[in-house]
């Protein structure tokens, strides 16, 4: 293996010349290294401090989201179409299986209206599986489970979804979900 020697500065004749006193490598003293160590602790301490407002932050932001999924279950629940569509961007996209995605409330409602008045939702649990925050947007998966009763003295059946909203913070500080894709899940054994 060969070492390569840097070369010297070369003047205008291409001569190599003399470093001026002020170009030379000044040895720094131990006042500026303990300055320039306090520096850097003052900045680690300040890194130390952002990362834990951060994470406050962000864990206000995980519960409040999870909040939104509490209440819009208890709007599903009850069947309260106005609550349960305020949780709702009203340029939403819902994406059901199997459907062309449907945009906007008035699509959503004409899609779901015919399900809505014809069932009973004797009680729906939904799981937060994992919550996922980035400055004004969040994604939350989820497991679902809703016993529903169709018709006049229809059985209870049970029916298992998989999902995931895609949820926007509002400019007057709520989430609201954005998008919303899911499917039929495997019933737990």
């Amino acid at each position: 293996m060969s070492v390569t020697k840097p070369n010297p500065p070369k003047g205008g004749d291409g001569k190599p010349r003399v470093l001026a006193s002020s170009e030379k490598p000044r040895k720094t003293s131990r006042r500026t290294q303990d300055r320039r160590a306090a520096e850097c602790n003052q900045y680690h301490h300040l890194c130390v401090q952002a990362e834990q407002i951060v994470v406050r932050h962000i864990n206000a932001d995980i519960t409040a989201i999870k909040s939104v999924s509490e209440q819009l279950v208890e709007a599903y629940e009850s069947r309260n179409w106005n609550a349960f569509a305020g949780f709702f961007t009203a340029d939403g996209i819902w994406m059901p299986p199997g459907v062309a995605p449907l945009h906007g409330k008035d699509e959503w409602w004409a899609w779901v209206k015919p399900r809505w008045n014809d069932s009973t939702v004797v009680q729906m649990t939904l799981s937060s599986e994992e919550i996922v925050v980035t400055g004004d947007w969040a994604f939350e998966r989820h497991i679902e489970r809703q016993d529903m009763i169709f018709g006049s003295g229809g059985a209870r059946t049970s029916y298992y979804f998989k999902g995931i909203w895609i949820l926007r913070r509002q400019e007057d500080g709520p989430w609201k979900i954005a998008r919303y894709i899911w499917n039929e899940n495997v019933p737990p054994d």
